[in-house]
Parts: structure tokens; sequence; C-alpha cells
């Protein structure tokens, strides 16, 4: 986790999301990437 830098965050689901938005950013907009997560 130290060799690459992230901001922080509150919950697990927001480590999920940010994970998912760098994963698929390259394939879509970033306002078409749609999250269904249980809150």
């Amino acid at each position: 986790m130290n060799s690459f830098h992230m901001p922080s965050f509150s919950s697990t689901d927001e480590i999920i999301v940010f994970y998912m938005s760098s994963m698929t950013k390259s394939l879509k907009p970033r306002h078409e990437i749609k999250f269904d997560l249980p809150i």
C-alpha cells in the first residue's frame, strides 16, 4: 500500500469504488461509470 499514493477513505466501499473507477476509467468516460453498491 505504501508504494503508491491513495486518498484517505472513510469506508471499504469507497476503496472499492476508487479501485473500480481506476480500472474502468480507461474504458469509459468517468460520468458514464455507475455503481450499484449497497449502502
